[in-house]
């Protein structure tokens, strides 16, 4: 009896090991309180993403729709250019912000930062486009980006963090730069 009861405790503990490594495999996610579903585009072709509904990397062609309760955050293009004194690069995404509802939403720069694979946090925003930090009012798209300066030695993988007031709205974004 003893061994049948240390058999079944054994197979609930691998059971649960293989969960959580599951649960924390790289690639990004999105949380709402409502489920959300990302669509790439590479090439004229569409395809969804398998792990968490977001792609699994954003290159600086391809166009990244993210919609969340309220809003759609559209990434419409990444750039990268190293910056004249050779310590930092400047990093810029241009991207496209709707607003789903017939009330006002905010919209911050605050609310996006470059987080590394690691979990280091780039905040540090250097531009952002002319009217940025403005309510967008209800159905209204805004179309803007922001830049942000990171040392030339950070190597891991940049993931764009979009964290707006409401925290049950976060998306984290892969980024191939």
């Amino acid at each position: 009896m003893s061994h049948v009861r240390f058999l079944w405790i054994n197979l609930g503990c691998l059971l649960v090991a293989i969960f959580c490594l599951l649960s924390c495999a790289p690639g990004g996610f999105a949380s709402s309180s409502h489920p959300t579903r990302a669509n790439t585009t590479v090439a004229g072709k569409s395809a969804l993403s398998s792990v968490g509904s977001i792609p699994t990397t954003v290159s600086s062609t391809e166009r990244v729709l993210v919609p969340l309760r309220d809003r759609i955050l559209t990434i419409t293009h990444i750039q990268q250019k190293d910056d004249s004194d050779a310590t930092t690069r400047e990093i810029s995404v241009a991207m496209l912000l709707q607003n789903a509802t017939r009330q006002p939403i905010a919209n911050h720069a605050s609310y996006f930062r470059l987080v590394t694979s690691e979990g280091d946090t780039f905040g540090q925003q250097i531009e952002t486009s002319a009217n940025f930090d403005h309510p967008i009012a209800g159905g209204e798209t805004y179309s803007g980006s922001i830049t942000f300066s990171v040392s030339i030695g950070v190597n891991a993988r940049l993931r764009l963090l979009y964290h707006p007031e409401q925290s049950t709205q976060t998306a984290l974004i892969p980024l191939a730069i």
